[in-house]
């Protein structure tokens, strides 16, 4: 959890404290959206390779070197005196988070029994939010006192303490390894259409995260009440996520797993089309309730079926679905904001409840060839 809430701590901290840095260093709306793209699009590149390297080096190694990774992109941010500098820090932050993904998922594989594996990943999912908190918090309390660039900085100390965590946990993984033993990597097949399901969910969740404070804003709420809104809501989705690892791991077999991600996908649909007509609370309260418990709570979800579907190689075929996850990313807020501003905001919330409603059929078409992987999946407690 705490490598995750690193790993994206550093884009996190760029949006919440953009408006000082846009100033420091002369930078226009989109020269500060370029290099938010850049963090994601990097993603998208690597992360497959990263995936494969994490299953060959471990989950402990490849953890220390993510670790590494942001605390230098997040001095890097702090010190950068030039729009060259800060997007080079904030790739090497983007690089680094690539690789947090796979190591966590290899670390939950590899060191939890498979009862106990649904929550963890929505536990570890939750740390995503949690980092959205820390970046808003950040502003007006330490941001105040020492200003934007010593408070990103500053934050470089949770790599130092990740970074200690991660090296006591390998002579643990040294010994499952040990105990496991050398197992030929599964077939990735079953979850192309996982991934795919990947890229649909993510465009919309990132386009809902990019606006849908403005969303609100354009219907008629002040911009003190939205952000509240949206802070409730946040909380709303970690709920979402725990909720769906609870019932996981009471599950053994793929049609189950796949069942609830596809209902979890439907309840985002739900919620995002009646978020293009909540023009007044009745219906904004029940749509928000469910584009973030059902369209922000999936990720815990997507990840265990990620695992259990790509024994005895989980990270590699995190590699996999990351890179979908990473694609929707890129391009979903791109996306939404141009129906927005071309059409209307409500185009743009019926555009993710369409992509909410593919994603709920590409994940049901996931091969049935999945479930005997799941079955053969096991840990050593």
């Amino acid at each position: 959890m705490l490598s995750m809430t690193l790993g994206v701590l550093p884009v996190f901290l760029l949006g919440s404290f953009s408006p000082d840095i846009q100033e420091a260093l002369g930078l226009s709306e989109v020269a500060i959206g370029a290099i938010f793209g850049g963090y994601f699009a990097i993603s998208v590149l690597i992360s497959f390779p990263a995936g494969q390297l994490g299953e060959r080096r471990g989950a402990a190694w490849t953890m220390s070197v993510a670790a590494a990774g942001v605390a230098a992109a997040l001095v890097g941010i702090g010190l950068a005196r030039s729009a060259v500098y800060l997007a080079l820090a904030v790739i090497v932050g983007g690089i680094a988070n690539t690789l947090t993904q796979p190591a966590g998922n290899l670390a939950l594989a590899r060191a939890l029994p498979r009862k106990r594996l649904g929550l963890a990943f929505a536990l570890k999912q939750s740390s995503i939010p949690v980092a959205s908190m820390i970046g808003g918090l950040a502003v007006p309390t330490v941001g105040v006192l020492f200003g934007w660039r010593w408070t990103i900085a500053l934050c470089a100390v949770l790599g130092l303490v990740v970074l200690a965590m991660a090296r006591a946990f390998a002579p643990r993984e040294i010994m499952t390894s040990r105990a496991t033993g050398e197992e030929p990597a599964a077939s990735l097949r079953p979850l192309i259409p996982l991934t795919a399901a990947g890229v649909c969910g993510a465009a919309a969740t990132t386009g809902m995260i990019a606006f849908f404070v403005d969303g609100g804003v354009r219907s008629g709420l002040s911009n003190s009440v939205a952000g509240i809104w949206f802070a409730i809501a946040g909380v709303v989705g970690i709920g979402g996520r725990l909720l769906a690892g609870w019932m996981a791991d009471g599950w053994r077999r793929r049609p189950p797993l796949a069942a609830c991600l596809a209902v979890y996908f439907a309840c985002g649909t739900a919620g995002f089309a009646l978020l293009a007509f909540a023009g007044s609370w009745p219906l904004r309260v029940p749509a928000t309730l469910l584009v973030f418990a059902g369209g922000w709570g999936w990720q815990g979800m997507f990840h265990h079926a990620t695992v259990l579907w790509s024994q005895p190689t989980p990270s590699r075929g995190t590699g996999l679905t990351q890179t979908g996850l990473s694609l929707g990313g890129a391009v979903g807020p791109v996306a939404f904001g141009a129906i927005a501003g071309a059409v209307s905001f409500r185009a743009a919330w019926l555009y993710t409840a369409a992509l909410m409603a593919a994603a709920a059929v590409l994940v049901s078409l996931s091969p049935r060839e999945s479930a005997a992987a799941t079955d053969r999946s096991s840990s050593p407690g």
